[in-house]
């Protein structure tokens, strides 16, 4: 069950559900896509080298109640193959063409030189390994995507975007590659339980200083976003600091300048960077 609440917890973040939400999960934990938005049918178009293939799928969870069962058949999905790769693009507000020009304009976004330099490639990311979902996150003012990279059925990295002018990233996620603990088969070491590492005030604010200058350098070098505000910075709120025992992440809260609100998350048994989450 904790598993499943924490895969939950990062459609929801990504989906700008908000900080509160985002700090009183896990945090940054794998989508369950199928789970969460798994609620909407599809009819799938296939294209492949610019040739397009109708094919007849409909998938409709067993749960849902008779009227809407029979409404989700007109709702649309589309899948194509980008340089290799097979991508999923699940878009319950648009018609097929417009889900495959915009699983494919994401694609060209993933696979640009920005996310290869400056995420992929520090983190050991093979972009070409990899299954792609793309999922229409409900958002009433902005059109929002998250990009799950897949393989043997599992989600290894998650990746939000927003379509505007230009594609923008506002979270990435790669938790099914660094061994985050927590899980019965794996449990959090007993030194790192919060009890024994972040129990205090004093400890939680030497912690959020320990990481500052790791934040700073992803939230100003790597996204290229205005500079911290170091005023904001009360560790007792979750807005600043978050950590549980369901899993090994702390979470630390940063305002910036221009007032964005920006969370970075870290396996804080190795200390390895798990990810970002613009708010």
């Amino acid at each position: 069950m904790k598993k499943k609440r924490n895969m939950l917890f990062l459609t929801l973040a990504i989906a700008g559900i908000g900080a509160g939400a985002l700090f009183l999960s896990s945090n940054w934990v794998m989508a369950s896509v199928q789970d969460r938005l798994g609620m909407s049918g599809e009819i799938v178009a296939s294209q492949e080298d610019s040739k397009e293939q109708p094919i007849e799928t409909i998938t409709i969870p067993e749960y849902m109640e008779k009227d809407y069962y029979e409404g989700l058949k007109s709702l649309a999905k589309a899948t194509l193959v980008y340089y290799g790769q097979n991508v999923y693009v699940k878009d319950d507000m648009e018609k097929k063409e417009v889900a495959t020009t915009r699983g494919n304009q994401i694609m060209d976004f993933i696979f640009g030189d920005y996310m290869e330099e400056k995420f992929f490639k520090p983190c050991g990311i093979d972009k070409t390994e990899y299954t792609y979902s793309i999922q229409r996150q409900p958002d009433e003012e902005n059109i929002r995507y998250g990009v799950f990279l897949m393989k043997e059925g599992r989600i290894l990295c998650t990746i939000g975007v927003l379509l505007g002018d230009e594609i923008s990233l506002r979270a990435f996620a790669r938790d099914g590659l660094i061994d985050l603990r927590g899980a019965e088969d794996n449990p959090i070491p007993e030194e790192y339980l919060t009890q024994n590492w972040c129990d205090t005030r004093e400890k939680k604010e030497a912690i959020y200083d320990a990481y500052f200058e790791s934040s700073k350098e992803v939230i100003e070098n790597v996204l290229g976003l205005a500079s911290i505000d170091t005023s904001f910075n009360d560790v007792t709120k979750t807005s600043c600091f978050a950590a549980d025992d369901d899993w090994s992440t702390v979470t630390l809260g940063y305002q910036l300048e221009d007032d964005t609100y920006i969370t970075v998350s870290y396996n804080r048994v190795n200390q390895m960077w798990d990810g970002f989450c613009q708010h």
